[in-house]
């Protein structure tokens, strides 16, 4: 493993049996972060038919300009709803402003009444009565489809069936967990109305993540991957008590930023104002096929400069399998460095002694996002992330990234080839003993 020397080296665990690994001091762990900078080992290569069908997915969630291209229509038919009703702006957060956009995301939008508009306070509190007016107008307009049950994937409301009472629901909704509607039968789309300041936490993350999209193209590849898979693994939700998209790329630009090798750029979230204009929608192509050059040029020896994106997500699910510390190091894509949970930049991190993952939002140094995953579900997780690294080093796709877990898509794909090599033919590669050596308390 390329994280080995990185890891553990310090302390021998290979005896201990699977989930009974023996629970060490922080400064153990510190150690061995330290002792990183030697440099891992050589790591072993996913075997070569494993790039093609790697670059194949990466292909199938390759942004399409037809849905790109409704989803800026929508936004312009949203504002201009909005304009005569309750004055305010549009904008879109999430995947579709922030660089990783697949065919099947659907458009995260939020609208910021004016100042000044009816019913709007002077500090920026949205009533529900200012939104009445917006909310029939969009149960009336023809192009969108609303769906009462925020779960269901389906529109099961039309615009006309909706009464009175319950679009003083729909009012509650748009204000807490939002309204889904479906636009022109193709495009799903979920409306928040947030005050500014509600609305300036969306946009620096969003923006944050943007940024990197752009530092690389292994970013944004390995992102779709990443979150496709835990979200067909079921392990990624914008809502419930599971890791959000928000979360699970986070994990990978911190990866990338750890990385011996690639070494990605730490952008800085301290001085934030720059990063509070309403986003825009980002439309980032690339060639799934082609290698992916280091973050960081001179770096890294000519033979680590370029990787495909087949090493690159073996190399993730490696990490967090067997580099990562758990219960000790935090990850955070403020600091971009291997740093366990006594470093003084942790200071305000809660539930920093609790043996689980750390993740600190890198606005809000007080907030730990390991508190939004179900503690049932970390045994589940773990396991998920082991069984995807021994598919890929078997020279196997992930169930998750077969071609069977993807929804349909209204929308014209690149063409791709998912084909699964035949197991029986691959030699498995085994593991070493230690493999689910970490930091977990069953």
């Amino acid at each position: 493993s390329s994280w080995q020397s990185s890891r553990c080296a310090l302390v021998d665990r290979e005896s201990e049996p699977p989930h009974q690994a023996a629970f060490h001091q922080p400064n153990a762990c510190q150690a061995m972060i330290q002792s990183s900078s030697s440099g891992p080992a050589e790591s072993e290569s996913p075997p070569p038919h494993i790039d093609s069908q790697v670059a194949a997915v990466s292909r199938r969630l390759a942004p399409v300009r037809e849905h790109f291209e409704l989803a800026e229509e929508c936004l312009r038919t949203l504002q201009d709803i909005s304009e005569n009703v309750c004055p305010g702006t549009w904008a879109p957060v999430g995947s579709f402003a922030n660089g990783f956009l697949t065919p099947f995301t659907a458009l995260d939008a939020v609208f910021v009444p004016a100042l000044g508009a009816p019913g709007v306070d002077a500090d920026l509190s949205v009533p529900v009565s200012s939104l009445s007016g917006l909310v029939e107008k969009l149960q009336q307009c023809a192009d969108f489809q609303l769906n009462k049950n925020l779960t269901s994937p389906e529109p099961d409301t039309k615009h006309d069936d909706v009464g009175d009472g319950e679009s003083q629901e729909i009012v509650n909704q748009f204000k807490s967990e939002g309204i889904a509607l479906t636009f022109k039968s193709l495009l799903k789309v979920l409306i928040r109305v947030k005050s500014q300041e509600e609305a300036n936490v969306w946009y620096r993350s969003t923006s944050l993540l943007c940024q990197y999209a752009k530092l690389s193209s292994g970013v944004r590849d390995l992102g779709v991957i990443v979150v496709t898979w835990a979200k067909n693994a079921g392990i990624c939700e914008n809502s419930g008590n599971i890791f959000s998209t928000y979360t699970w790329l986070l994990l990978v630009v911190y990866f990338l930023q750890v990385h011996p090798t690639f070494v990605l750029e730490v952008l800085p979230t301290s001085s934030a104002e720059h990063l509070s204009a309403p986003p825009c929608l980002q439309f980032l192509g690339k060639d799934a096929s082609a290698t992916i050059a280091a973050a960081a040029e001179g770096s890294a020896p000519p033979s680590k400069a370029k990787y495909t994106l087949s090493e690159l997500l073996r190399e993730f699910f490696d990490f967090y399998v067997r580099g990562y510390q758990w219960g000790t190091e935090v990850i955070s894509i403020r600091m971009g460095r291997r740093l366990t949970t006594i470093d003084e930049a942790y200071s305000l991190l809660p539930d920093k002694f609790s043996m689980r993952i750390h993740i600190e939002d890198p606005f809000f140094p007080n907030v730990n996002l390991e508190a939004t995953f179900r503690k049932d579900l970390v045994r589940s997780l773990h396991k998920k992330l082991w069984a995807a690294l021994k598919a890929i080093q078997s020279g196997l796709l992930p169930d998750e990234l077969r071609g069977e877990s993807f929804p349909l898509s209204p929308f014209p794909l690149q063409e791709q080839d998912l084909e699964v090599p035949d197991e029986n033919d691959l030699a498995q590669i085994p593991l070493p003993a230690s493999f689910w050596a970490s930091r977990w308390a069953f």
